[in-house]
C-alpha cells in the first residue's frame, strides 16, 4: 500500500474528533438517493480504520522478516569470521 488516506474531496470532511460515535448524522437528501444505506462520512472513516489495520499488519511482518534477515546476517558474518580465522591458522595445509 502506498500514499495515505486523504479524506479531501469527499462531500463533508471526515474529522475524528468531531464525530461522536452512535450519534446519527444529518446529510443532504441528495446523498440518500435510495441506494446508499451508510453516509460517506461513516464509509470514509471506516476506510481509514482498514488502511491503518492494514498498515500496522505489514509493518509487524516486515519487521519480523528484518529480525529474521539480521539473525541471518550474523549467522553468516560468525561463520566468515570462524573461516577467515582457519585460513590464518598456522597449522593449515600440514598434513599429518
Amino acid at each position: 500500500m502506498k500514499g495515505e488516506l486523504r479524506t479531501t474531496g469527499l462531500p463533508f470532511e471526515f474529522e475524528e474528533d468531531e464525530v461522536n460515535e452512535g450519534q446519527s448524522e444529518s446529510l443532504p437528501e441528495e446523498f440518500y438517493n435510495g441506494n446508499c444505506a451508510v453516509s460517506p462520512r461513516e464509509l470514509a472513516k471506516r476506510l481509514h480504520e482498514v488502511i491503518a489495520s492494514r498498515q500496522e499488519q505489514l509493518i509487524s511482518e516486515l519487521e519480523t522478516r528484518l529480525k529474521s534477515m539480521e539473525i541471518k546476517l550474523q549467522e553468516k558474518e560468525a561463520e566468515l569470521r570462524s573461516l577467515k580465522l582457519g585460513s590464518l591458522s598456522p597449522f593449515q595445509g600440514m598434513s599429518a
